[in-house]
């Protein structure tokens, strides 16, 4: 089986994939997908089109102990989920953007924190508990120079009516020597 691994910008996978399924290669694309859904849409419809498969890499779900929760949640062991709270906390350093020409933007990240950093956390969310039927959430720009966010706040209702908070950043200082790092030091 003949495939292509694509890790180019976020932007590009669209394009990358096309070109790769016209050439009847199967796909396996790096999170996410593509950054809009019509450039999503395209890319599944090209992989329809020409017989080849389409991957996306989400790594996660095949961690044990991630695979055993989902078994553990279908076989109702743990009862009705009610409520979920998931953190993604990072920092990424302000050389993580300014070093790309494509992190940070819209044209080619097409998101920030939650689109390149979340999105697995979204992933095993909805992949266990099933489809988020509402969503609410207030963004920000907090602490980086980019066009999108750093930071995400959002209730979420899943189709399993399960409510879930979800809370992901790069702007979280890390915790070094019982004190806080400022903004401006690199990591050692």
């Amino acid at each position: 089986m003949d495939f292509v691994a694509i890790g180019s910008p976020s932007g590009l996978h669209a394009t990358h994939g096309i070109a790769a399924a016209r050439r009847g290669l199967h796909i396996l694309t790096e999170k996410p997908i593509e950054i809009t859904t019509k450039r999503a849409d395209a890319l599944i419809e090209a992989a329809e089109c020409y017989g080849v498969k389409l991957g996306v890499t989400f790594q996660d779900r095949v961690k044990p102990g991630i695979r055993q929760l989902r078994e553990w949640i279908r076989a109702g062991v743990l009862g009705r989920i009610l409520l979920v709270d998931a953190r993604v906390k990072w920092y990424r350093p302000p050389q993580y953007y300014g070093d790309s020409q494509w992190r940070g933007t819209m044209a080619l990240d097409g998101g920030g924190a939650l689109i390149n950093q979340a999105v697995h956390t979204v992933d095993l969310l909805v992949w266990l508990l099933g489809d988020v039927l509402r969503v609410q959430s207030r963004t920000a720009t907090a602490l980086h120079a980019i066009e999108t966010e750093d930071t995400v706040l959002s209730i979420l209702e899943f189709s399993s009516s399960a409510l879930g908070v979800l809370q992901a950043t790069t702007a979280a200082y890390p915790v070094i020597r019982g004190g806080w790092r400022s903004a401006d030091q690199r990591a050692p």
